[in-house]
């Protein structure tokens, strides 16, 4: 009863997660724009760009899987943070597995497991590009599924009379891909290695004889952390350091920055403290099982990884020590994932370690704070997106319509990149403009009218249909008339066919958002155009091909109240021709 109640929690925080999802901006923001470099590259030079450093960081699978995924979806980065969504869930769910392997049996102080995880305060569930923090999260959290299944599981289950080497083989393969997870996920990989190097050297050789396979499957993630290492090529921040107080404390509130701003400021300094007092216990009493001969495998993979999430969040503090100075929540938001595990497995050590009455303390008070935290995000995040979701579709609407990206990226920088200078602009320009040649619908000009085929007359809807008054100016179309000369009651026809090849000729209408017109034309329709005149901005757009009339509704709503539409017909009258019915006075 306790797992299903506790499996029940995780997919009902992923089935949330996704709904917020649905109304997430489709267009990238930041980093996210790095995903369009490969657009229109050569297979070497988009090979290179998979291995090239991000910043500081080395992140090809993150690469590979992300622009795979914008790519084959016509760039929708709500897309992009589904993936994420289902990534968070399934880390969820190896630390569930995780919990009840190394402890015997579920507790339903569990629940905090998920509840944490899929955290809608978490960076990765509204920015795309925080795969890079939670893909360290997730391979770290599948390497101690595989080790302590092959710790625990294996060897336990009813026919099996010793352990799989295969999950040890996917445990060092999920070290491999940690690595690769960014500078985190490589120091994250280091840790963990000497963690179990200095177990296996003290006690584990005893019961655990290491194969030439096993050997060769160690060095995959020993040589793949030395060669990042060895290639890194540190910028900015990480060549400097700041000063010893600011490094310390951004370190020591670091340790709840996987919490709701809420649940962090109710807790305050003693939250911090208390998991890192927990992290001393917790420490102590491995060490006496190391003492009494009793430490295994789990034990130091699982501190391990415990560790290991202390160097990264360690190695945070001294690179925004420089930039911050100290402490900001800015620093919370954006590398609270990275401190998600910490305070778990520090559940998942006490909670075998401690005796009942004081687990069941441990678990009540692990429990009130993370559904507090769950709510409390929970909420933030349902304000912030009805607030925000008005503007976004401004933005999305902006994409499709303005003609010059360079005023549009001047309009919604700070929506479209974090910061309002030169180098960032001019990359979103680029990205943009790469986006729309390659046609991608969402970043590309759409017309603001849609067509409806219909049958002349209408009688029951006039008042939206466009009358002649409306009429601006009329240059070399004929009244009363199209190609074949239809007279169509309580209409004035204006049709555009003329006797020459080269003429051309335009009607312009003062239209009203919400009216439409019926058009007709044909056979073919290459120099028909339709242009839209709109807050000073002229868009222009293909006529819609049809011999009969098809009615165009103009009710976007990227449309002011008041707009100018010009039909134009340039050239190849005996090929091409067009016809406007405007309502008769």
């Amino acid at each position: 009863m306790k797992d299903l109640s506790v499996k029940a929690a995780a997919y009902v925080a992923v089935l949330i997660a996704i709904i917020f999802s649905l109304n997430f901006r489709p267009y990238p923001y930041a980093d996210d724009w790095a995903y369009v470099s490969p657009l229109g590259l050569e297979w070497p030079e988009a090979f290179r760009w998979v291995f090239e450093q991000h910043v500081d960081h080395y992140i090809p699978l993150q690469k590979i899987f992300h622009f795979t995924l914008a790519y084959l979806t016509g760039y929708d980065f709500r897309v992009l943070l589904l993936f994420n969504l289902i990534l968070a869930f399934l880390t969820a769910l190896c630390m569930l597995r995780v919990a009840r392997l190394y402890r015997g049996k579920v507790s339903w102080g569990d629940i905090i497991i998920p509840l944490g995880i899929l955290n809608l305060s978490l960076g990765y569930t509204t920015w795309a590009f925080q795969l890079q923090f939670l893909s360290s999260v997730f391979f770290a959290s599948l390497f101690l599924y595989c080790f302590v299944l092959f710790e625990r599981g294996a060897g336990q289950r009813p026919g099996n009379a010793g352990r799989s080497n295969g999950y040890l083989y996917c445990a060092f393969f999920s070290l491999v891909a940690l690595a690769l997870c960014g500078m985190n996920g490589a120091l994250s990989a280091l840790v963990i290695l000497a963690g179990l190097g200095g177990w296996y050297l003290l006690s584990g050789r005893k019961t655990l004889p290491l194969t030439r396979t096993g050997l060769l499957v160690l060095l995959m993630p020993v040589l793949t952390v030395t060669t990042v290492v060895l290639a890194w090529q540190p910028t900015g921040a990480s060549q400097t350091v700041g000063s010893v107080l600011n490094i310390a404390e951004i370190h020591f509130y670091l340790q709840t920055a996987s919490l709701s701003s809420g649940a962090r400021n109710m807790l305050g300094a003693g939250g911090a403290a208390g998991l890192l007092l927990m992290l001393i216990l917790s420490g102590a009493w491995l060490y006496a099982r190391y003492r009494k001969n009793t430490l295994d495998g789990s034990d130091a993979a699982l501190f391990s990884v415990l560790l290991a999430t202390q160097a990264v969040l360690l190695s945070v503090a001294v690179g925004r020590a420089v930039v911050q100075g100290g402490w900001t929540g800015v620093v919370a938001m954006h590398y609270g994932p990275l401190s998600v595990l910490s305070p778990l497995l520090l559940w998942i050590l006490l909670s075998r370690a401690l005796p009942g009455r004081g687990v069941a303390l441990l678990a009540a008070g692990f429990v009130a704070v993370y559904v507090f935290s769950y709510a409390n995000g929970l909420k933030h995040r349902f304000v912030h997106q009805n607030q925000a979701l008005a503007h976004q579709t401004t933005v999305q609407l902006a994409l499709k319509t303005e003609t010059d990206i360079e005023q549009l990226v001047d309009k919604y920088t700070l929506d479209l990149t974090w910061k309002d200078e030169d180098e960032y602009k001019n990359g979103v320009v680029r990205g943009l403009r790469a986006l729309r040649e390659a046609g991608y619908p969402i970043y590309s000009l759409a017309p603001p009218f849609r067509t409806t085929r219909t049958s002349l007359p209408i009688g029951s809807a006039p008042d939206e249909l466009v009358s002649g008054h409306q009429r601006v100016q009329v240059d070399n179309w004929r009244e009363n008339g199209d190609y074949e000369r239809t007279q169509l009651d309580g209409y004035t026809v204006w049709g555009s066919f003329v006797s020459g090849d080269t003429d051309t000729g335009s009607l312009s209408l003062r239209m009203r958002r919400g009216q439409a017109v019926f058009v007709r034309t044909g056979p073919v329709a290459t120099n028909q155009r339709i242009v839209v005149l709109a807050n000073g901005i002229q868009n222009d757009y293909p006529m819609p091909l049809s011999q009969a009339y098809t009615l165009l509704v103009f009710d976007s709503p990227i449309l002011p109240e008041h707009f100018q539409v010009i039909f134009h017909d340039d050239g190849d009258g005996w090929g091409e021709w067009a016809a406007i019915a405007l309502k008769r006075e």
